[in-house]
């Protein structure tokens, strides 16, 4: 009888893990008229707590709804490519800090944030160099 309170108790708690667990992992419902800096901010805390989906979808909403402002569309496209290069997914993060530089050598580059030029390069310089050691 003891073993299967045990038993019971390690299955119930191994589904209300899976329920919660799951509930995570879901796609983020955007509204609407969420503001940039909400979005950017939701993006930061799924990202922070490892929660990639959610997160890469705000920042796609952030590039969809307000990439008509360079400074999203950077931001948008910089942490998108970042998300890819922790997940190891290497080539697409290449593929995307790359698209995000030639955007600094388009005319109207100096308005720009400089700080996603200045990570790109820190991040593809990182991955040149764990080819060239691979090599």
């Amino acid at each position: 009888m003891k073993a299967s309170k045990l038993l019971f108790s390690a299955i119930l708690a191994a589904a209300y893990a899976a329920s919660l667990l799951s509930c995570a992992s879901k796609p983020a419902s955007i509204p609407d008229d969420m503001s940039a800096p909400s979005i950017v901010q939701r993006a930061q805390e799924a990202s922070d707590d490892y929660d990639y989906k959610v997160a890469l979808a705000y920042y796609q909403a952030l590039k969809e709804r307000y990439g008509s402002d360079p400074a999203y569309l950077c931001a948008a496209e910089y942490e998108m490519s970042f998300i890819a290069y922790k997940q190891g997914r290497i080539v697409e993060a290449k593929a995307g800090f790359q698209e995000l530089l030639a955007r600094y050598s388009q005319p109207g580059a100096e308005a720009l944030p400089q700080r996603y030029r200045i990570l790109a390069v820190k991040v593809l310089d990182n991955i040149e160099a764990q080819e060239k050691g691979k090599k």
